[in-house]
This record gives C-alpha cells, sequence and structure tokens, in this order.
C-alpha cells in the first residue's frame, strides 16, 4: 500500500454534518493503493475483500473491534502490521 506512511483512514460523511471522525478504517490489502486526501465512496461495509470476496478472519475482525473501542491505547502503525500480516 502507498499511502505516505498513514495506516489509519479517518472517514467524513459529506452527505451530512454527523461526525465520523471516531471511525477509522484500516487498510486490508498490502498490495492495494491509493491516494490521500482523494474521496472515495464507501458503497456497503462488509466484512470481506471486495477483490476477491475473502473473508477477514476473526482475529482481524477482533484486533479491528479491540482497536476501536479506544484508539488512543493503542500504536495505529502496529495495528495496521498486524492486519496485514493476519491477512496474508
Amino acid at each position: 500500500m502507498n499511502s505516505g506512511g498513514l495506516t489509519t483512514f479517518n472517514m467524513t460523511n459529506v452527505n451530512t454534518s454527523d461526525d465520523w471522525s471516531y471511525y477509522s478504517s484500516f487498510c486490508v490489502e498490502s498490495s492495494v493503493y491509493f491516494t490521500p486526501g482523494s474521496e472515495y465512496i464507501v458503497k456497503s461495509v462488509v466484512d470481506y475483500v471486495d477483490v476477491n470476496n475473502d473473508y477477514l478472519s476473526n482475529k482481524t475482525k477482533w484486533l479491528y473491534a479491540t482497536y476501536m473501542t479506544d484508539p488512543s491505547n493503542y500504536n495505529a502503525d502496529l495495528a495496521q502490521s498486524a492486519v496485514w500480516w493476519l491477512e496474508k
């Protein structure tokens, strides 16, 4: 993934004034490229990678849920590395 070192991505709902700053996402596929700051449209939220319908492991789901419980207690770079390791 080429993201200039950014590992978590804050989401913004462009259709409302709701605060989505609490929600962060990780890149699941280390070989997928994107451009930080570009607008991407979330069409759905699922537990698999859309490219090949590869389901996320239960360990990755647990890691994300644990991270989102209190992101300030965890290092996002290490969590991203763990996601890539678990999903390889």
